[in-house]
């Protein structure tokens, strides 16, 4: 500290008086808590820049040169811009040991002293009852800068007790907005509800292949009659049939399998098989769209003179009764892809405006609009071209990112093959019978943390 910014000349009585105020101020403080040296200077300096400059006509500066004085308005201005407002509660001040973050002691501009029963709280107490806070915005920020980052949360779904085994699941799938989450194997499937606040997931609803359902094993109804197909031709390729794919959506869960069979069950109604059907030819992937509006499933026919196996696609729309709101299921519609490969993966886009295939053995992806559902038309197929190393082998799932369909993610199953973003430039389609050429943009070396 100059001896220019603390020089004052005041009579003996208030030298005196504001003498005392301070060693009680600095006494005070000593005892209630052992404060640092910067503290203390923190204290004095607020007492000395807020205290009523009329009060104070022998200040050397007011006496001294226009140059001096301006010097001195200035550095006061620099001085209040950095200073923090003054508080009214006075229990709610921080002091830390960094100098940046230090708040001063607020004092009344109206009292020429300082009052002796301020105390300097504890930073440990703060720091404690802040630590969930700060725990919620370290992961806040962290999400943000990695997107791609979320919180993992691991259950157990079955207890296990000593001479038993755990039961293996063949398949699973989660619901859209991330609150269900299902599992199955050859003869069962459950539907768990996830909610990270508990301990364990609870189960919703379960049921068997035969069409059994209830809210547990040990509370399970007989099916009804299905819609979908004659019951004696349906119940003859029942006998026996095992599941193979499901497909959640956050109203309905899909299941398909042997003998060619696709049920529909009811989240709703506890997993009430709503719809069965039973195809000539075997179901190889299937897929619901979020609104649960569209079902579409791949199988693999085989033509009528010839016998060559063809790839086909299903589309089946679920509407709703304008009278009672149940759900309906209209006669499906066939696409006959350019290609006899068979169909490997099958995704539909979050709006359910475009779907996207990929083959089994030339490892081709497709994306068909379904904008005109009763005319659907390929609008997009793979260049060879852009997957000189490989890449695309083996593919085991494309996908259209919600909210740009000109962005598709396509992930291999090839040795050292990163996952692959293309634009598809669907949206760059002029005319009917146009068809768009992708273009590789990026390799995803890395996914997660």
């Amino acid at each position: 500290l100059s001896s220019s910014s603390l020089s004052m000349s005041r009579s003996p009585s208030s030298s005196s008086a504001g003498s005392g105020t301070d060693n009680k101020t600095l006494s005070s403080t000593t005892t209630k808590e052992k404060s640092s040296l910067l503290q203390i200077f923190h204290i004095v300096a607020s007492k000395i820049h807020n205290s009523n400059p009329e009060d104070k006509p022998d200040h050397p500066l007011t006496a001294g040169t226009p140059q001096e004085q301006e010097e001195h308005t200035a550095k006061e201005n620099y001085t209040s811009s950095l200073l923090e407002p003054a508080y009214d509660d006075r229990t709610n001040w921080k002091i830390l040991d960094n100098v940046s973050n230090t708040r001063t002691v607020p004092i009344d501009n109206n009292s020429s002293v300082v009052s002796a029963d301020v105390t300097i709280p504890s930073t440990a107490n703060y720091q404690a009852s802040s630590t969930h806070d700060l725990d919620e915005e370290k992961e806040y920020f962290f999400a943000n800068c990695f997107p791609m980052y979320r919180k993992r949360f691991q259950f157990n779904t079955h207890t296990k007790f000593l001479g038993t085994k755990s039961k293996l699941f063949i398949n699973q799938t989660i619901s859209p907005d991330c609150t269900k989450f299902a599992l199955i194997n050859e003869h069962k499937w459950e539907i768990y509800s996830i909610n990270p606040k508990d301990n364990s997931p609870q189960l919703i609803s379960c049921g068997k292949s035969s069409g059994e359902y209830g809210p547990d094993f040990n509370q399970l109804t007989e099916p009804t009659q299905s819609p979908g197909t004659a019951p004696q031709s349906l119940k003859k390729k029942k006998k026996n049939w095992s599941q193979r794919f499901c497909k959640l959506s956050n109203e309905f869960l899909i299941i398909s399998g042997s003998h060619n069979i696709l049920n529909i069950h009811d989240i709703n109604q506890t997993g009430k098989l709503i719809y069965s059907y039973a195809s000539n030819f075997p179901i190889r992937c299937i897929d619901i769209d979020p609104r649960s509006q569209i079902i579409a499933y791949g199988i693999t026919g085989k033509d009528r003179h010839t016998g060559a196996e063809q790839a086909l696609i299903v589309i089946q729309q679920i509407t709703r009764n304008k009278v009672t709101q149940e759900p309906e299921f209209p006669p499906p519609i066939t696409i006959t892809l350019p290609y006899r490969d068979p169909i490997n993966t099958i995704q539909l886009s979050h709006d359910a405006k475009y779907l996207t295939c990929s083959t089994a053995l030339e490892s081709r992806f497709l994306v068909i609009s379904l904008q005109k559902i009763n005319e659907p038309r390929l609008i997009m197929k793979s260049v060879r071209s852009i997957d000189t190393s490989l890449e695309s082998e083996g593919i085991t799932d494309t996908k259209l990112f919600p909210g740009n369909p000109n962005l598709m993610c396509i992930t291999s199953t090839a040795f050292n093959s990163s996952p692959l973003v293309i634009n598809t430039k669907i949206t760059q389609i002029n005319g009917v019978r146009t068809v768009a050429q992708p273009s590789m943009l990026i390799r995803v070396d890395e996914i997660g943390c």
